[in-house]
């Protein structure tokens, strides 16, 4: 016999009878309201920061302690005296997690794809995005340099720059000392606004030096844009470079503009890595994820 699909409303509703034993928790724009609704129907929720290797409190309802990193952060939830097995994003995280002797599954993150509007860049633009917040492990700094290098090349190339943090004023002053023609901070967008901004894009740059699995490098994928991107966290693992984006080294501007430009001049190469990428995003959809997260709620064994 076929088992049924399992729907977000039936999570919900184990999560509201508190018979769901396992709780996921990432911290960033979808992370911090989960954390409140779990603390509203009595759930004592932690986190662990693997920036530090250290297992930080969550207060639900208000900001994360400054030294956790958004995408980084993923959460174990105690119910009464059981201690639930943590499910993680990233295979990596995973083994961070057995050092420190707990238990976890990985369950990769969701995308909806049908939110984003697939086109092929052909030729692509010199119409880069970056997504991440200001924080220095996303180095939105070297995104800016490396930028400045590519408008060498490309003086009518611009970037957008969607996020907002403590950085902001630093990176503010940086793009106005390299010459911040080209360059638009739009702050923090709303997810649900999202869509347009990786529309108007034909490619997705990523700085990072710590990260998990990161929801915007999936999203662009679902839209179609090119990657370039460090290999930081779980990024290497559907990163792939010259397969499903190119890959860079950390705090290397010179690196990243280097190959921003290669997307540029070989754009058949460019439509077969955006191709294979947008094919692959497929397996971070619900209808390929359900069974996991409600094996995970449930409390069913790996």
């Amino acid at each position: 016999m076929a088992r049924a699909a399992v729907t977000a409303a039936d999570l919900h509703r184990r999560i509201a009878e508190r018979s769901a034993r396992v709780g996921i928790i990432g911290q960033g724009y979808v992370g911090l309201p989960l954390a409140v609704e779990f603390g509203r129907v009595g759930f004592a929720v932690t986190g662990f920061d693997t920036s530090v290797n250290r297992v930080t409190t969550l207060n639900a309802g208000r900001s994360h302690t400054p030294d956790v990193p958004d995408e980084v952060l993923r959460a174990r939830i105690e119910v009464g005296r059981y201690q639930a097995t943590t499910s993680l994003a990233a295979l990596y995280l995973r083994a961070v997690f057995a050092r420190h002797g707990y238990p976890a599954r990985t369950v990769p993150n969701l995308v909806d794809t049908a939110r984003f509007w697939y086109r092929d860049r052909m030729p692509p633009r010199a119409r880069f995005l970056s997504a991440r917040n200001f924080e220095t492990y996303y180095r939105v700094d070297v995104t800016l340099e490396a930028f400045a290098l590519v408008r060498e090349r490309f003086p009518s190339a611009t970037l957008t720059i969607a996020g907002d943090g403590c950085e902001r004023g630093r990176l503010v002053r940086r793009a106005a000392a390299l010459g911040d023609r080209g360059i638009r901070f739009v702050g923090r967008v709303n997810p649900v606004d999202m869509p347009a901004f990786y529309e108007a894009a034909d490619v997705f740059v990523n700085s990072s030096i710590v990260d998990n699995q990161p929801l915007s490098v999936l999203e662009a994928f679902a839209a179609g844009l090119p990657v370039v991107s460090t290999a930081a966290g779980d990024i290497g693992a559907f990163v792939r470079d010259g397969e499903t984006g190119l890959v860079v080294p950390p705090d290397d501007p010179a690196a990243m503009a280097k190959a921003l430009t290669g997307v540029l001049e070989y754009p058949g190469r460019t439509q077969r890595m955006a191709r294979q990428a947008r094919s692959e995003v497929e397996a971070f959809t619900w209808a390929r994820l359900r069974d996991q997260w409600a094996a995970a709620y449930a409390g069913v064994p790996t």
